[in-house]
């Protein structure tokens, strides 16, 4: 799994697990300074973005020309941010498990 999160700065946290479960490598922006790896469940910057940066009020635009999974992973995502609480188990949506385009996995809303 990979995947990048942003942070309030504007940095990017880019994150992937190696080949063992668990053991993650992290990188903050380009340098390579910034680079470190992390052993658990998920990363704790990724708890921490989903917890201190995460808006429930995410508003769903309409998507692009041949796309036809993107809007109801969005809408799964934004039901679950509204109605996670502190304490709850992590909900974890596998991208690469789904059959969703290069289009509709670049998407921003």
């Amino acid at each position: 799994m990979a995947g990048v999160v942003a942070l309030p700065d504007g940095s990017l946290a880019q994150i992937g697990e190696t080949v063992h479960a668990g053991i993650w490598r992290l990188r903050i922006g380009m340098e390579p300074a910034h680079e470190y790896i992390q052993v658990g469940a998920i990363p704790q910057i990724v708890q921490r973005a989903a917890t201190d940066l995460t808006s429930t009020d995410l508003v769903i635009g309409p998507a692009p020309d041949g796309t036809m999974n993107v809007l109801p992973v969005l809408a799964e995502i934004r039901g679950r941010a509204r109605a996670w609480l502190s304490g709850m188990h992590a909900h974890v949506i596998n991208l690469t498990l789904l059959p969703m385009s290069a289009v509709e996995l670049a998407f921003q809303r």
